[in-house]
């Protein structure tokens, strides 16, 4: 048994707008933007975290140093999103690359929104891509099932809007469900 490595590229979570940043970052209710080039800083400013275990990595471009690497229990701590806390419509984006994993876990998480609320999380055991509540929120969920979500670079957004859990996969809409309740608190530690 290997286990899973997850190199991360960027995150962006969007609600209110903030500040300004480059122009090709859309700023339209633009809550945090991490480069993730070797640090979790926020470029906001507002959330930034501390790494656990994570290093540093090449990109998808192969530039070094520009992406973390988080293995075995590896995070980012970014602390409490208070934008976040009761909000039933928000989305994130991420860049990820998962070596395919071999093991009995449930998950290997992406980003979460405090202990098992809103989550993102590629399957270890099955090639799986899920974004959802998590237990404690009811457990509602968008499932992808995919063999390309392993070995390779893959940009994620995950999008909580007017009752419906969407996940987007480099571009493609692969999973939509509605979802009956918001029940999440979000008042938990953000992590990656």
């Amino acid at each position: 048994m290997r286990p899973l490595t997850l190199l991360l590229g960027c995150l962006l979570i969007s609600t209110p707008l903030l500040a300004q940043l480059p122009s090709y970052v859309p700023t339209d209710g633009l809550v945090s933007w991490y480069n993730l080039d070797g640090d979790a800083i926020d470029e906001q400013f507002l959330h930034s975290g501390q790494l656990v275990g994570a290093n540093d990595a090449p990109n998808r471009f192969d530039s070094a140093g520009q992406a973390l690497t988080f293995t075995d229990g590896d995070y980012a701590d970014l602390g409490a999103f208070t934008e976040l806390h009761n909000l039933c419509e928000f989305s994130a984006s991420i860049w990820y690359k998962a070596d395919q994993a071999q093991g009995s876990g449930c998950c290997n998480i992406l980003w979460c929104s405090g202990f098992d609320q809103w989550l993102l999380h590629v399957g270890s055991w099955e090639a799986k891509l899920s974004f959802g509540s998590g237990l404690q929120c009811g457990a509602e969920k968008s499932d992808f099932y995919s063999d390309s979500l392993y070995s390779r670079w893959n940009h994620v957004v995950t999008i909580l809007e007017n009752g419906t859990a969407s996940i987007w996969l480099n571009g493609v809409l692969v999973s939509s469900e509605s979802v009956t309740s918001c029940v999440c608190s979000h008042d938990g530690s953000m992590r990656l």
